[in-house]
């Protein structure tokens, strides 16, 4: 791979962007996937674990992993990634989505990811990054009148996540990454 050298988060954003879609496209479509190694049973906390862990063996020393660190509040980003020579780091929340509603997916986004683990100055870089098990096959919108598949659920959410950023100067770039596990 050819690799820009991370001069702002910006490049930081992107070169995490690249490593999750490597890894979704390792899970969803490779030969020797290991979709089967987790479940809607597995603990949030382990599948949180394996993405740090993925992102640290793909990091190609472009950047550090950090799990769990704690910011401001005594809250506790899933993950980090910090590059010395950039502004800030990238924050990824990661949720099992088949374990929530819409509305706490659409919280996880505005209130955790963004009110929360991008407070700082200079964190303006977050990533709602979804695991999804095929368990749940609908979610009810926020108006109640519909339901959404887990397709409209991410693009939904990334409307919220591009109006959010539009309307926020504290934030730079939200983005909702999705990883179908599921084995049907």
């Amino acid at each position: 791979y050819f690799e820009v050298e991370q001069k702002t988060a910006e490049d930081l954003f992107n070169n995490a962007l690249e490593r999750l879609d490597d890894i979704k496209n390792h899970i969803e479509k490779s030969d020797f996937s290991t979709r089967g190694r987790f479940s809607s049973e597995t603990p949030e906390e382990e599948i949180q674990k394996w993405f740090a862990d993925r992102l640290r063996l793909t990091s190609r020393s472009h950047y550090s992993v950090h799990r769990e660190e704690e910011v401001d509040r005594r809250k506790k980003p899933d993950i980090r990634l910090c590059h010395p020579n950039t502004e800030g780091p990238v924050g990824i929340e990661v949720k099992c989505a088949d374990s929530w509603t819409y509305r706490e997916l659409e919280d996880a986004l505005k209130l955790q990811l963004a009110g929360q683990y991008l407070r700082d100055i200079k964190s303006r870089h977050g990533i709602l990054l979804l695991a999804y098990f095929g368990r749940q096959k609908k979610w009810k919108s926020l108006d109640k009148n519909h339901w959404l598949r887990f397709p409209e659920v991410i693009a939904s959410l990334q409307k919220e996540a591009n109006f959010f950023t539009r309307n926020n100067r504290d934030v730079s770039q939200l983005r909702i990454v999705a990883i179908d596990f599921s084995t049907a």
